[in-house]
């Protein structure tokens, strides 16, 4: 029997829906925009994190119903945080793992196409590091997703296929300081 979790307030304070014998199967986590990724992340590990008692249930994986940018965050999110402890492990300093000049790979990229803030709104912090771009062909599922979604309206079609068409990589591309 399936068991599903909607909500936010307790997704959010830490309350455990596993036991010795049920986990979540499926989870919708669809927080505001005000939400930054760690609590989203936070929301959604709730169900999906740890050794779990699925297979026991009949279940394969959770279903996870989500935005497709938070999706590729939360996948993005524990490999960005191996990739910083392996840089701080081999002797980096924190100050220069979080620096523009720190490049992590494309699976790490927490921000992709996300709108979400790092850490709390008031705070105004920016993760300033650099990413790798994906390998064509291995882009991350929400990504495809929401450029097929786009791409099904003919003016938003012409407009890509004339941008992908001039685009230039340049240095300037990047930042605008």
């Amino acid at each position: 029997m399936p068991l599903v979790i909607i909500g936010y307030t307790q997704m959010i304070r830490g309350d455990s829906f596993r036991s010795d014998e049920r986990v979540p199967t499926h989870i919708c986590v669809n927080l505001g925009l005000q939400m930054s990724i760690e609590k989203m992340v936070q929301a959604m590990g709730r169900a999906t994190y740890g050794e779990s008692k699925l297979q026991d249930n009949g279940f394969e994986y959770v279903t996870v119903l989500t935005l497709a940018s938070d999706y590729d965050t939360a996948q993005a999110y524990p490999v960005w945080l191996q990739e910083m402890s392996d840089k701080l492990a081999d002797g980096m300093s924190i100050h220069d793992a979080l620096s523009t000049e720190c490049s992590y790979t494309d699976k790490a990229n927490v921000t992709l196409g996300q709108s979400r803030t790092t850490g709390q709104k008031q705070d105004k912090l920016w993760l300033e590091t650099s990413f790798s771009k994906p390998t064509p062909g291995q882009e991350r599922d929400g990504l495809l997703w929401r450029r097929q979604e786009i791409l099904k309206d003919p003016m938003n079609k012409l407009v890509y296929q004339v941008a992908v068409e001039h685009f230039q990589e340049s240095v300037d591309t990047f930042r605008d300081e």
